[in-house]
Formats: structure tokens, sequence, C-alpha cells
């Protein structure tokens, strides 16, 4: 049964309340119900505080669970060993550490989906992502997938998300989601790859000269056109 009220609590700054709203904007969160704000704005003006001190965001919603990252525990993580970063990591549940993707440091993104892929419930947390867009920048969209592409055509999860980044604005995330379309190497989705760059490149650009060559790799059935210096060392896209 849907909850009458959403709740949330803003434990240090009100500046967390405008990135929330941020995130509603782009319909990274959607309500059926009422919304409650709570804000414990340490006794002061709701416009001391600097924007990017914001507090860790952490609410329920019909028994899921998000937590927005702390930018004082992401200036704390960056300073930290893959080791420390990693034991950290752990110990958050696997919602939680979509948001340590979103931290746009390549150190905790890589070190996050590291713990995630060997998570039981990790295909849970990939359609989480996929089904409420989750990722919201190159950095987490890029290291998402290089953690997806591990298990290959081991997992039909897997060309699901290189699908779904294929139209990013993002041409680096573009590039890698047709990675994966390439090495699943299915001719059926040849049209789809090629209505893409019709529609979303320029001829002459190098986007197009990618999705170009990703399509010459899957009319050959040769993936190693698209990525000549990849090696499949455990097989998985077999």
């Amino acid at each position: 049964m849907c909850p009458k009220f959403f709740f949330i609590y803003f434990n240090c700054s009100v500046n967390c309340f405008f990135i929330f709203l941020h995130y509603i904007f782009h319909g990274l969160f959607s309500f059926d119900c009422g919304l409650v704000i709570a804000i414990n704005s340490e006794n002061r003006s709701c416009f001391e505080f600097p924007f990017s001190k914001c507090a860790q965001f952490s609410g329920c919603y019909q028994s899921r669970r998000y937590v927005m990252l702390d930018v004082s525990v992401r200036k704390w993580l960056i300073k930290q060993s893959y080791e420390k970063i990693q034991e950290y990591l752990e110990q958050k549940d696997s919602i939680e550490l979509i948001d340590y993707l979103n931290s746009h440091s390549a150190k905790i993104a890589g070190t996050a989906i590291g713990v995630l892929i060997r998570r039981t419930d990790f295909w849970n947390v990939v359609n989480e992502i996929l089904t409420n867009n989750l990722l919201t920048d190159r950095l987490s969209k890029i290291c998402f997938l290089n953690g997806v592409y591990v298990f290959g055509k081991k997992n039909p999860n897997t060309i699901k998300a290189a699908l779904h980044f294929l139209y990013d604005k993002n041409k680096e995330v573009a590039s890698q989601a047709l990675f994966g379309i390439v090495f699943y190497n299915d001719p059926k989705y040849i049209p789809t790859v090629k209505e893409c760059r019709d529609t979303s490149c320029s001829p002459g650009t190098e986007a197009y000269h990618d999705f170009s060559l990703a399509l010459r790799a899957l009319e050959e059935g040769k993936p190693s056109l698209y990525s000549p210096y990849f090696y499949d060392v455990d097989k998985v896209w077999e």
C-alpha cells in the first residue's frame, strides 16, 4: 500500500533541500503521496550555509531507501587508500552505493562498482539504476557499464544496460555503450545502432565514425574491428 506521506529529514543544511528539488526536477524521485520535510538548520538562517556543504540525505519510499552522498564524506574518502575506501563502502547497503557511483571521483566510483559486482543483489541494483535513471554524470555511467561488462554475455541484462546508454548525450558514454552492443555480437541490434547514428550524430564527427565502425563490426560479426586491443581473458563475450 502506498504511504500517505513521504518523510525526509535534512540533518545539517537546508541547502540539501534545494539539491533534493534538483533530483525531483530531473525525474529521479516522484511522489504519489504527501511530502513531509524536516530541516535541522542548526539555529541559523536558511541562507547562511555554503551551497557545497550539503548534508547526507536519506529517506524511505515504498520500502526503497535512497541516500545522497555527503560532500564532506566524499572529500574524506578521496584522501583514503583504495583499501580504506573499499572497507568503508562494504559497510553500505547496495542502494546506498549508487550515490558513491555519483561521487564525481574515479577512485570512489570505481571502488563502489567493484564492491557492487560482488553482491548477490547486483542485478537488482542494475534494474533500479536503469528504471529510475539514477546515474547523473559521465564518470558514473562509464564505471557502471564497466562493472556490467564484467559479466559479458553471461547475463542478458548486459545488453539492456548498453542499449539504455546508447543515446546518451556524452559521446564517451555512448561509445562505451557501443562496446557492449558490438561485443554482444547480435545482428538484430544493427537497426537500433544505425537509427541512433543517423538521428544523434552529424556526418564527419568522431561520434559518427564510432557508430559507423560499430555497425561494420556488427555486420561482419567481428567485434575486434571496433576495439582491436580488447582481449576477452575470461571468455565472457563468447
